[in-house]
C-alpha cells in the first residue's frame, strides 16, 4: 500500500473508495478521475471488473499504472453487483469504505469533507446531486428538524429504511470498516438486481449505533434512463421479494415493534408498485 495510505498523520481517516464495474468504458475514466483528484489524500481506489466484454478492462490498466499501489484492480467472472461490492471489501483495508458506481462521481472536496466530519465509528450519510456540477435538487430528503450535520440513533436510522427506499444506496454513505460485512457468502443473491443495496446495508445497520448526517451533495448519482427502477423488468419483483425478506429477518433481530409495523407497508407498497408497473 501506498505509504500515504499507511504512514497518515495521526487523527487522520484514510478511506477505501470501492468500484464495482460492467462495461463501463464509456464512463470508468471520469469516475477514477474523480477519486484522483481529491483534496485529500488519504485514499485507496478498489476497482471490480466484473467480467466485462468492452474495453473496460484496458481503461483500467491505463490508470492503475499511474496510480500504481493506490489502487487494486480485481478481475473476476460475470456475478453481479451484490458479488464484485464483497469482492472490493473484502480487500479494503481503510478506515472507511465509499462505495462508488462506475458511472458516478465524487465531487472534488468529498473525502475532505468526511475527514473532517468524522469523530467516532458512526456511519454517515451524505447527499447527492443527479447533475455533474452537484447544483440543484439533492437527495436524500431527511426527515429530522434543526441544524445538520446531526447525530441520530442508529434506531432511527433503521425506521427510516424500513419506511421506503430512498435511504437504500449503498453509495452516499461512508461505512465504517469496523461496520463492515466482510465475509458473508452472498452467492445466493448473485442474480439480484434490484435491492442488492438493501441486503448488504442491513448487515451494517447491525454494527453500527450512530449516524452522522450531512447536508452536503458529495456525490453524482447518473440517471440510467434504462434502470430497472424506471424500466420494469419480470425478475424486480423477485428481486424486491429476496431483498425484503432478508430485511425482515434483520427487523426480528432489532425488536422493533415500528421498523416492522413501517416495513409491511413498505412491503404492500412495493407490491402494488409492480402491480401498476406490470399493468403498463
Amino acid at each position: 500500500m501506498d505509504k500515504n495510505i499507511v504512514y497518515k498523520p495521526s487523527g487522520c481517516f484514510t478511506f477505501s473508495v470501492l468500484i464495482p464495474c460492467f462495461n463501463s468504458e464509456s464512463f470508468i475514466d471520469q469516475c477514477l478521475e474523480s477519486v484522483r483528484s481529491q483534496t485529500y489524500q488519504f485514499w485507496e481506489v478498489v476497482v471490480v471488473d466484473d467480467g466485462s466484454t468492452d474495453n473496460t478492462a484496458k481503461h483500467l490498466r491505463a490508470v492503475e499504472e499511474q496510480l500504481g499501489s493506490k489502487m487494486k484492480v480485481i478481475s473476476q467472472k460475470n456475478s453481479g453487483q451484490l458479488i464484485s461490492r464483497q469482492a472490493a471489501l473484502a480487500s479494503a483495508s481503510g478506515d472507511y469504505a465509499i462505495f462508488l458506481d462506475a458511472d458516478d462521481m465524487l465531487r472534488v472536496d468529498a473525502l475532505e469533507i468526511l475527514s473532517e466530519a468524522l469523530s467516532s465509528d458512526a456511519l454517515v450519510q451524505f447527499k447527492h446531486s443527479r447533475v455533474p456540477s452537484f447544483d440543484g435538487e439533492f437527495f436524500p430528503s431527511y426527515p429530522v428538524e434543526g441544524t445538520l450535520p446531526k447525530v441520530i440513533d442508529a434506531s432511527l436510522y433503521r425506521r427510516w429504511i424500513c419506511s421506503g427506499s430512498e435511504f437504500n444506496p449503498l453509495w452516499g454513505k461512508a461505512i465504517p470498516m469496523s461496520a463492515a460485512v466482510r465475509d458473508d457468502d452472498y452467492r445466493e443473491y448473485s442474480q439480484v438486481r434490484n435491492g442488492e443495496d438493501l441486503l448488504q446495508l442491513v448487515g451494517i445497520l447491525d454494527r453500527v449505533e450512530k449516524v452522522l448526517l450531512l447536508d452536503e451533495p458529495l456525490y453524482y448519482y447518473r440517471v440510467n434512463p434504462e434502470g430497472m427502477a424506471i424500466v420494469f423488468q419480470p425478475r424486480f419483483f423477485d428481486s424486491v421479494k429476496s431483498a425484503n425478506k432478508v430485511l425482515l429477518e434483520h427487523i426480528i433481530a432489532w425488536n422493533d415493534e415500528e421498523c416492522y409495523s413501517l416495513f409491511w407497508k413498505r412491503w404492500l407498497g412495493a407490491v402494488y408498485s409492480s402491480i401498476i408497473q406490470m399493468s403498463r
